[in-house]
């Protein structure tokens, strides 16, 4: 990989910090993106991805690859500036977790009133246990808390564990039900 751009423009730095041009920029990354393949890549609208995209131009995060000539208007592309980006801490703001914690929060909520069975409290032979119970037949949904107590050389195992789980299953993904997934571990 080639030295990232360091993004120093505190206005380029907040549309990274923003989901929607941080995933059009991302997509980039990955080839050379038309406005119409750039709206079915994120599943947002035309009209808000030609916002996304011309924000993105201006701050100088990416550029016109090529333009196809036809007949009617032609078919612009776009690419990223560079392959790599990366904005310092203290110009982050919010964090690009920050909004998926809300949607995360909210579906969960929203899920619960439908997926739950209820609560059950029993000693599972080695501890009294509180856990939800979910109807499966409703579309799978979890919410799962536990207190560990860990030496920090297990912590980042653990740490490093549950990452390769999450990207095992992000390179399952074929297109099925959007799933939001959010692992974390943090020392109190």
């Amino acid at each position: 990989m080639s030295d990232p751009m360091i993004v120093s423009d505190p206005k380029a730095a907040s549309a990274l910090s923003r989901p929607m041009p941080r995933r059009i920029l991302m997509a980039l990354m990955e080839r050379e993106r038309s406005l119409s393949e750039i709206s079915a890549e994120t599943g947002a609208s035309m009209s808000l991805c030609h916002h996304h995209v011309r924000q993105l131009l201006e701050l100088g995060l990416i550029e016109s690859a090529s333009v196809e000539r036809r007949s009617g208007s032609p078919i612009k592309r776009y690419r990223p500036r560079a392959q790599a980006f990366f904005v310092p801490a203290e110009m982050l703001g919010r964090l690009p977790g920050d909004s998926h914690a809300a949607e995360l929060r909210e579906a969960l909520d929203r899920s619960r009133a439908g997926a739950l069975a209820g609560m059950l409290c029993a000693n599972d032979g080695v501890a009294v246990r509180a856990k939800l119970v979910l109807d499966e037949a409703r579309p799978p949904s979890l919410e799962f808390w536990l207190e560990l107590h860990l030496r920090d050389a297990d912590a980042w195992e653990l740490i490093r564990d549950l990452k390769a789980l999450l990207l095992s299953y992000e390179a399952r993904s074929s297109g099925g039900k959007a799933y939001l997934a959010h692992g974390a571990v943090v020392a109190r």
